[in-house]
């Protein structure tokens, strides 16, 4: 997708009340900016949490952020923690999201996931299930492309991994990429 060359009409979802799910309509504006924020300059007033970190392994959540594929997330492989994981993203205001990209670590045994939820909240503490997703990809620095089949207006934005391509307990990442409108 690019600029669209005349206003276009595109179906999606927005976080409802109380875990319930709305349907709407979002018409975007001739040439209203489709963007790939995929460089730490336009991700750089995103707020980026993660449901557990390895300290002194990777930099954390900020490293799924910051375009550096060398630096990443690491959950913890000490036997502390197991699936589910997560990666809570809060942008400054609400963007229609198209797709996404998951970079895995550059690493010669990648801790992969496999199924994983994308999630939307009106207020980042209480999470809706917008759309399932599975990866099969477990390439060392592969970055992985996912689309929505339906486009979701949200701030905020979780991806919920429920367990490891790889066997493992814990994962790790690269970088997380969002295609997005944003809303006016």
């Amino acid at each position: 997708m690019g600029l669209p060359s005349e206003p276009t009409n595109i179906e999606y979802y927005t976080a409802g009340i109380e875990d319930e799910r709305t349907e709407s309509r979002y018409t975007t504006v001739s040439g209203t900016p489709f963007i790939h924020f995929n460089t730490a300059a336009l991700k750089s007033d995103w707020i980026v949490n993660v449901s557990s970190n390895v300290i002194g392994d990777g930099i954390g959540g900020p490293g799924l952020i910051d375009g550096v594929p060398g630096t990443y997330w690491h959950t913890p492989y000490d036997g502390s923690t197991d699936y589910p994981h997560w990666v809570a993203f809060q942008f400054p205001k609400s963007h229609l999201i198209t797709s996404f990209s998951l970079q895995n670590r550059n690493n010669t045994t990648p801790n992969v996931y496999k199924d994983f939820d994308i999630q939307t909240s009106v207020d980042g503490v209480n999470w809706v299930t917008h759309e399932f997703f599975s990866n099969s990809n477990r390439a060392s620095g592969a970055m992985v492309d996912y689309s929505l089949a339906n486009p979701l207006a949200t701030k905020y934005v979780r991806l919920y991994f429920k367990n490891s391509l790889t066997g493992h307990a814990f994962m790790n990442l690269a970088e997380v990429n969002f295609s997005a409108y944003p809303e006016n």
